[in-house]
């Protein structure tokens, strides 16, 4: 894709996104509706700032990078099938699951390219594990998977204050970076079946406490079933420094990711696994136009339904 434009800053990727874009083609503008916003980011990454929405929807660009407020995805995507622009958006795909769906039949009959952001699914120790372990049977029937992924942005009071607007963001952490194991879970095991959530205020940072006027969740714990009796937990937080772990049990063995380094445990034999297979960025595959069915808009249904599950058996 060989122009792009980014419409939102409201999420703290949009710098990111526009430094990744930028190395396979031209970022063009930006436009976002809070202005002083806007051209604070523009300055900020020498970008051309919109005068107007329509004046970005009317453009030459070909694709436009999502990074608004979760609860305007469907109103932003809507407008950019009806203009015809491809479409690369930060997770996750929507607050609802009616409006997750209107999107997904949007962007089918449009048959423009879509591609969401769950980077986790790419990275090579997913892959690793889902061809080299799992697809080759090496655990047998699999009864547990565990993945736990937290940082420490409440204790640090690194976060926006909108960061903690339930309405705008749709919750806390779980949606948020949890969404990071949620896609995992899905892309090697499906939807489970049965969920329950555990979420907290767990933060003493004065300054984070001051900006959680929602009292959304920094410290979160799922448990989620599927008919054939796997349970799987997933563990996120932004008030805990661990390193990104997923830990599969089977009936023949183990596997285990943590600390950039795949083992697995056959038979009371651990060995190490290479990583020798992982996926681009979904931005980067956006960008070259080959996007993997894994980053399509029917993942985004998918995690936006386990949130939603999740969320109302608390």
């Amino acid at each position: 894709m060989k122009k792009v434009a980014l419409w939102g800053v409201w999420h703290v990727h949009a710098g990111h996104f526009i430094d990744m874009a930028s190395r396979y083609g031209e970022v063009v503008g930006v436009w976002e509706d809070n202005r002083e916003w806007q051209v604070e980011f523009c300055r900020k990454h020498n970008l051309y700032a919109y005068s107007s929405l329509e004046e970005m929807l009317s453009s030459d660009v070909e694709g436009v990078i999502v990074c608004t407020e979760t609860s305007r995805h469907k109103e932003v995507i809507l407008k950019l099938v009806e203009a015809g622009k491809h479409i690369f958006t930060e997770k996750v795909l929507a607050i609802s699951d009616e409006d997750a769906n209107e999107i997904a039949e949007a962007v089918k009959k449009s048959g423009l390219l879509f591609a969401i952001c769950f980077p986790n699914i790419a990275y090579g120790f997913t892959q690793t594990i889902k061809k080299e372990i799992l697809d080759k049977g090496e655990l047998g029937k699999v009864n547990s998977v565990r993945f736990s992924y937290s940082h420490t942005a409440a204790s640090e009071d690194e976060l926006p204050a909108h960061f903690y607007d339930k309405e705008t963001a749709g919750g806390g952490a779980l949606i948020d970076h949890g969404v990071h194991g949620l896609s995992v879970i899905y892309h090697l095991f499906g939807l489970p079946t049965k969920y329950k959530s555990m979420l907290t205020v767990s933060t003493a940072n004065e300054g984070s406490l001051a900006k959680n006027m929602d009292k959304v969740e920094d410290n979160s714990l799922a448990v989620m079933a599927y008919d054939n009796g796997l349970i799987a937990v997933n563990e996120c937080s932004s008030v805990a420094s661990v390193p990104l772990t997923i830990e599969i049990s089977g009936e023949k063995g183990s596997c285990r990711f943590t600390c950039d380094s795949i083992t697995k445990n056959i038979d009371g034999k651990e060995t190490v696994v290479e990583e020798s297979a992982r996926m681009f960025h979904p931005l980067k595959q956006f960008m070259l136009e080959d996007i993997d069915p894994s980053f399509g808009v029917d993942t985004g249904v998918a995690i936006t339904y386990m949130v939603n599950r999740l969320y109302e058996n608390q």
